[in-house]
């Protein structure tokens, strides 16, 4: 099993065990989802042996994608470990680069700027103080998230009818998809449109894993 097949199999647990599992165990399959699919889609195997090998090798295995899920799972309300701001404060220039991008923060000036920004990642996730929330149309967000829940549950559609069901979430205002996400559940970081393919890419691994499941069943 792939990295990437893990996280859609844990969306198909979360979606279909929803009303067994509180807020908490909800956030917490997402946040494990989504850190699953910052990894490269390779066996777990092989991504473990790289990780045992001391790092090297494209984004795996240094520290910064194991922080950058201490700092999601902080942002949705559970605290981080203090070895987490630790290990923060010992990242190389280049590792915190790959933090701040990760949350959609620049990557300018020096280390110690960045490194500020990096630990006010764990607290605001935007490097200062919170922002008022934006403002958005409920109903508009209502409707997103029937689009989305609606593809989501329907297993009879193709990969080519879900992705142009999904097509109408791509041309909101970041306000509205942020708020979307939120309510799905997911953590909405970055820009609107990175915003969006995040969704797609949860949509996405939810439907192959759907696929999946359907082809196994039929024999198919």
């Amino acid at each position: 099993m792939t990295a990437h097949e893990l996280a859609a199999l844990l969306d198909s647990l979360r979606a279909g065990l929803a009303d067994w599992f509180g807020a908490d165990t909800r956030k917490k399959f997402v946040a494990a989802a989504e850190g699953l699919r910052e990894l490269p889609d390779e066996g777990l195997k092989k991504i473990a042996e790289r990780v045992r090998k001391g790092g090297a090798g494209d984004g795996v295995g240094g520290r910064a994608p194991g922080l950058v899920e201490s700092i999601r799972a902080a942002q949705a309300g559970e605290p981080p470990p203090e070895a987490a701001r630790s290990a923060v404060e010992k990242l190389t220039v280049k590792e915190l680069d790959e933090v701040l991008k990760a949350f959609g923060q620049s990557a300018s000036g020096k280390k110690p700027e960045k490194l500020a920004r990096a630990l006010a990642l764990f607290t605001t996730g935007a490097g200062g103080p919170p922002s008022p929330p934006p403002a958005f149309d409920p109903a508009v967000v209502e409707e997103g998230v029937r689009i989305f829940t609606r593809l989501r549950d329907d297993r009879t559609l193709s990969i080519n009818q879900v992705q142009a069901g999904f097509a109408p979430l791509r041309a909101y205002p970041r306000a509205v998809i942020e708020e979307i996400s939120r309510r799905l559940e997911y953590t909405p970081n970055g820009s609107g449109k990175d915003i969006a393919e995040r969704l797609w890419r949860n949509l996405e691994g939810i439907k192959a894993s759907q696929y999946r499941s359907e082809m196994i069943l039929t024999g198919t």
